[in-house]
């Protein structure tokens, strides 16, 4: 790695609440980093009932910095199961592909350019991702 180039770059997608909620593009809230865990929350859509409060996806990565998994929060799915039962959304939160699918996020690094990286279903994974420390 050369001094003061980017150790690795990641493009999270966008979901589908974030593509519903006239965003153009979800974005990072926060990072944490720990003993060994880094987690990565990113705000996918605006809570239409309290300004301060939104949808969520956290990713969590290993020591190395590998993407292991990524959970919804719970409002998120409330919000799924509201825009579905609207017509907005097509199908059930039970049925839906950012459940019963892997998410793929963009990972670049100078060794090996853009890459895509599958994470697990979030339903295969009891509806969570691993949160505590690896």
């Amino acid at each position: 790695m050369v001094a003061g180039q980017p150790y690795r770059y990641f493009l999270f997608p966008r979901s589908e609440l974030n593509r519903l909620s006239g965003l153009a593009y979800n974005m990072v809230e926060t990072l944490e980093a720990g003993d060994g865990f880094l987690r990565v929350v990113v705000k996918e859509a605006p809570d239409p009932s309290d300004r301060y409060s939104y949808d969520w996806a956290q990713y969590s990565f290993s020591q190395s910095f590998d993407p292991l998994g990524v959970a919804f929060s719970d409002h998120y799915w409330e919000d799924h199961r509201r825009l579905s039962a609207a017509g907005k959304i097509k199908h059930t939160v039970e049925n839906c592909p950012e459940r019963v699918k892997p998410i793929t996020v963009r990972e670049w690094s100078p060794q090996a350019g853009w890459t895509d990286v599958e994470l697990p279903p979030v339903a295969a994974a009891g509806g969570t991702a691993p949160l505590s420390k690896p």
